[in-house]
């Protein structure tokens, strides 16, 4: 989002840009699960699992593309946009980012509803990194952790929001409340059993290829490269 710093008006550029781009790799359908298709981001090459595709990555600029899109249309009369000025709200409007973030909420609404089994990730035996395939199944589950925080870090913006806009926590909306930390639940949870699959994977790789323990050396799995363990989220209101 370097450009979107630089330029604030390259922002109809690149919601142009990564519209599409987004399509490649979603379900159009808002009623269908899982939303994101994990298969297009990563491939066997020479017998070799390559990533393609850094979903995570992709995810994150769509976010902050469309935070500025709503950053711009919610801008108070007389303060400071990211054109550094406040202008008419007809020439705000970016068609091609409120398409974006559509997408994006789409996504983050269909997240939230998933399992670990719809994403066909497989048994944790699937997942050997001894093997090829059982590498491309790790690079799957590394994307997708990555993707449950990008959106977990959406929902998470949504808490403060609503902490700066309603400061007194005895009236704040609870029906708002409760949304938000349902859904920042379920995203947690889902996280939780995507990311104890992986480990689980490592560790049947680990007993397959019967490798003895050197002095120093931990037993415990290396977690996915894209994802990180989280703490639980109950703190957050």
């Amino acid at each position: 989002m370097q450009v979107l710093q630089a330029d604030p008006n390259s922002q109809e550029l690149l919601s142009e840009l990564l519209l599409p781009h987004l399509h490649s790799y979603m379900l159009d359908d808002s009623q269908q699960l899982p939303p994101l298709l994990l298969q297009r981001c990563a491939e066997l090459q020479h017998g070799e699992a390559v990533l393609v595709e850094p979903l995570p990555a992709l995810l994150s600029c769509v976010l902050h593309l469309s935070e500025a899109q709503a950053q711009r249309q919610g801008t108070p009369a007389g303060s400071d946009g990211w054109g550094g000025g406040h202008t008419d709200a007809a020439d705000e409007i970016d068609p091609q980012g409120m398409t974006l973030q559509a997408c994006f909420n789409s996504i983050r609404h269909r997240l939230a509803q998933c399992t670990v089994e719809v994403f066909d990730l497989g048994l944790a035996a699937d997942l050997s990194p001894l093997v090829p395939e059982g590498q491309l199944g790790q690079l799957h589950a590394s994307n997708l952790l990555g993707c449950i925080e990008v959106v977990m870090e959406a929902v998470l913006g949504d808490i403060q929001q609503l902490k700066v806009e309603q400061p007194d926590s005895d009236k704040r909306n609870g029906d708002q409340v409760k949304r938000l930390g349902e859904e920042l639940l379920k995203l947690f949870q889902l996280h939780q059993q995507v990311y104890s699959l992986a480990c689980e994977g490592c560790k049947a790789g680990s007993r397959k290829g019967g490798k003895k323990k050197t002095a120093g050396e931990s037993t415990e799995p290396q977690p996915p490269t894209a994802g990180q363990k989280r703490a639980s989220p109950g703190s957050s209101f």
